[in-house]
């Protein structure tokens, strides 16, 4: 089948105004800003500052997990254990807060808890080429079975000595805005740049275009180094939403994972 030239021409001379228009992200935008109109009708509060402010600091969990979501999905993989990873690594954080270490200590203690269970997912997805969903699946199990055992089923209520700044850090608000919302436009800046100019991401694109022609093209360790390193990934920003969510309220339970368990899912 040929194709006319003025065809080419025309597709390479489309203007920036045409390309906007063509873009999904554009009309999801539009969307919004029409359900947003829609909600100011409807209610008188929608508009008001602490709706506002409700809405940044509740919905900027879900945002967060959505971000190692993003990587996950790019390379056609999914990731069902999100909302165990938040369980069990907020589970780790508060025992050690409660045990009287600082608040860093129990962030590390988190982070690592969650990069291991990615770590398990990944090596597991790659090495032995099992399914995505299938392993995650599995291990969605494992870190709420952990939780549970770790804790005892019991709530931690006591944060230790750095329990005001833990707190601080989800409950707090910096220049009017909401921690949690700070903290998801700081990290959603980052993850585009290592998404855009880094080499990680322009092999996790490649992983997600097609593997076998990535490899072809010189990028070899696409299919077994680039996709298990988006899953501790995709855990890592699962800890993050854990330390950032300490409160309401002040406990840390082994039923979090309930709150966290698909919405990141459906929010990528």
């Amino acid at each position: 089948m040929s194709v006319a030239i003025e065809q080419v021409t025309s597709q390479r001379e489309r203007g920036p105004l045409r390309a906007i228009f063509i873009s999904q992200p554009f009309w999801v935008t539009v969307a919004l800003i029409v359900i947003c109109l829609v909600m100011g009708g409807v209610s008188n509060v929608f508009f008001t500052e602490d709706n506002f402010f409700n809405v940044t600091r509740n919905y900027a969990f879900i945002g967060i997990l959505a971000l190692g979501m993003t990587a996950v999905i790019i390379t056609k993989g999914i990731d069902l254990s999100v909302g165990s990873v938040v369980g069990v690594s907020g589970i780790a954080t508060a025992m050690v807060l409660y045990a009287g270490h600082s608040v860093w200590a129990g962030i590390a203690a988190g982070l690592l808890t969650s990069l291991a269970c990615g770590l398990v997912n990944g090596v597991l997805i790659a090495y032995l080429n099992l399914s995505s969903f299938i392993v995650t699946l599995g291990m969605y199990a494992v870190a709420r079975s952990l939780a549970q055992v770790l804790s005892e089923n019991h709530m931690i209520y006591q944060f230790g000595p750095d329990e005001k700044l833990f707190t601080r850090i989800g409950g707090g608000t910096t220049f009017g805005l909401a921690n949690p919302f700070i903290i998801l436009l700081v990290l959603t800046i980052i993850f585009m740049i290592a998404l855009r100019y880094t080499a990680w991401g322009r092999w996790v694109y490649a992983v997600g275009g097609n593997e076998h022609v990535a490899a072809g093209h010189g990028c070899s360790p696409c299919g077994h180094r680039r996709r298990p390193s988006t899953l501790p990934r995709s855990s890592f920003w699962t800890r993050l939403v854990r330390m950032v969510r300490p409160t309401p309220p002040r406990r840390s339970t082994a039923g979090d994972h309930r709150a966290h368990r698909l919405p990141g899912c459906r929010s990528t």
